[in-house]
């Protein structure tokens, strides 16, 4: 985590590189989580506004079995493994 990051962008890419859409004013609040291990980045909570754009994402995921990096959404860290 570094102090410039912004998670409603993260969370906007993370769709698009799904090819679902989603829109910052599609987002409720995204904040990250304390850090138990402080080696890895901590875990980041996005609460949508609609249920149905989060269940679209998850099925696209689970339809596709992509898989995404931080190179896929231009930033530094590891979202998907």
């Amino acid at each position: 985590m570094c102090p410039k990051e912004n998670l409603n962008d993260i969370t906007v890419k993370i769709f698009k590189a799904f090819d679902v859409e989603l829109s910052v004013g599609d987002i409720d609040t995204a904040h990250r989580l304390p850090a138990m291990d402080k080696s890895q980045a901590p875990a980041a909570v996005v609460r949508l506004l609609s249920r149905n754009k989060r269940n679209d994402l998850l099925d696209r995921i689970h339809a596709t079995r992509k898989r995404i990096t931080s190179l896929d959404i231009g930033v530094s860290g590891t979202i998907s493994q």
